[in-house]
Formats: structure tokens, sequence, C-alpha cells
């Protein structure tokens, strides 16, 4: 793998995957979820988190998977996934699941806050993915355009 290749790699790949070892880290490492007493059943929160963590994984595999794409089409395309993933994980505490009712539980202080602030550096990462692969290509196109029409304008001199 040349060095500008690797760099393209890892730039494509860190912005998917860092937030999303981050979210699968935050629902019951870095800022839990309500506990869950002894033989009681567990609350909404507690499965909006496992949810998350699953969300979380799923991220980091996605990055992991964009670090060894070669196309950047395939790259923009698994980025472009990767948003509609992020907002499908943000109404799992929202709507879908849904968190506990008081404002005081710590899942309501902590978790949600933290895990909105994840999506949003995925969605922005993604993005951010997005538009520097569609730069890289366009400025590639055009230096090869430029490359190729140096030999014809001799020829016709």
């Amino acid at each position: 793998m040349k060095a500008s290749s690797w760099k393209r790699s890892l730039a494509a790949s860190l912005p998917v995957a860092a937030p999303g070892l981050l979210l699968a880290a935050i629902p019951f490492r870095l800022f839990p979820v309500c506990p869950v007493p002894h033989g009681a059943a567990p609350m909404r929160c507690y499965w909006s988190g496992s949810v998350l963590e699953g969300f979380g994984a799923a991220f980091f595999l996605v990055g992991v998977m964009l670090f060894f794409a070669r196309s950047s089409d395939m790259r923009r395309g698994m980025c472009a996934a990767a948003v509609l993933l992020a907002v499908t994980a943000g109404m799992v505490p929202t709507h879908l699941v849904g968190l506990c009712a008081s404002p005081a539980m710590p899942c309501r202080i902590g978790t949600f806050p933290a895990v909105m602030v994840a999506l949003a550096l995925i969605v922005m990462g993604s993005l951010f993915v997005i538009f520097y692969l569609g730069y890289i290509d366009a400025r590639e196109r055009r230096s090869h355009e430029a490359a190729h029409d140096i030999p014809n304008r001799q020829e016709q001199s």
C-alpha cells in the first residue's frame, strides 16, 4: 500500500471507527445507564444502552471496512449508510426503545447527551469523508485530463 493511499484509507476510516468505539463504550462504561437493582427487571434505558452498544460495534466495523475498501465510490456509499445508521441509532433512545421517564435519572443526565454527541461526530465525520473523497477524485480527474491534453496540443502545433 502506497503512503498516500494508506493516509487516504486512514482518513476515511477514523472519522467513523473512533466515534463508533466511543458510542459502544458510552452506555455501560463511560456514562452508564441507570443501574439495575438485584432481582429487578431492567428499565428501558438498559435496553437502549444494549442496542446502542451494538450500533457502536457496527460503526466500528464500518470504519474497518472503510480502511480496506479500494474504491472511493464504495467508501462514499458506506459513509452515506453510516449517516442513515446514525439517524436510526439516534431514534433508539428517543422514539424506539426510550429512556427512563424521570429527567433526574443518570441515563437522561449523562448517557443520552453523550450518545447524541457521539452520533453527531459520526454524522459529521461521514459527511467529511464523502466530501473529502469527492474533492480528491475531482482533483485527480482534472490532473489526469490535463496530463492527457498536453501531448495532443504538441501534436497540433
